[in-house]
């Protein structure tokens, strides 16, 4: 979930910024697909992964985006 936190860091740092109208509620960029996980890989030992960076493999939150309006990770 640290990834959340930081695209709304990195897209709202004053707290100021665009949100979208959700039924009555008012949602940041990266609330919008919370707990939505996309291109999801299972590995050997049960975990999921849906992207590898650094030799790591990480299982992270997708991001709303503008240009396709749909959740993605990239």
């Amino acid at each position: 979930m640290i990834a959340n936190v930081i695209a709304k860091t990195a897209t709202d740092p004053f707290l100021n910024a665009w949100y979208y109208y959700d039924n009555g509620v008012f949602v940041e960029n990266a609330d919008q697909c919370n707990w939505y996980f996309t291109n999801a890989y299972q590995m050997y030992n049960g975990a999921y992964y849906n992207v590898y960076i650094g030799g790591s493999y990480y299982y992270l939150q997708s991001n709303w985006n503008l240009r396709t309006r749909s959740c993605t990770i990239f």
